[in-house]
């Protein structure tokens, strides 16, 4: 996080002397990510997805002041339904080579 931080910090700057209005979206941005990481939520894919999103919108300084769920949606772990529903899983991988059907060997 601490590396994050810094390499942010040399990245505001920079967008700032290119465009003064970015400054406070990007300390908005900094708190937000902050918060997920406070969570021991996903910040770092969350990161790597907003940013894949933010190039497509350079000028756009509003997007670093929100959440942007489909980036956030995207970096949660998927579970399997079981694990949603709160089922334990009872069923056993199937090695390579067996039958899909009975899970013998072929």
């Amino acid at each position: 996080m601490v590396d994050l931080i810094r390499a942010f910090i040399v990245f505001a700057a920079y967008r700032q002397s290119e465009n003064p209005q970015f400054c406070l979206p990007c300390l908005n941005y900094m708190d937000l990510i902050t918060r997920i990481a406070e969570r021991d939520g996903p910040w770092l894919v969350y990161d790597e997805n907003f940013r894949r999103y933010a190039i497509s919108k350079p000028l756009d300084t509003t997007v670093w002041s929100r959440v942007h769920e489909r980036s956030y949606q995207n970096a949660k772990p998927r579970l399997p339904v079981s694990a949603r529903l709160g089922i334990p899983s009872t069923s056993k991988p199937i090695p390579r080579g067996s039958c899909f059907s009975c899970g013998e060997p072929n």
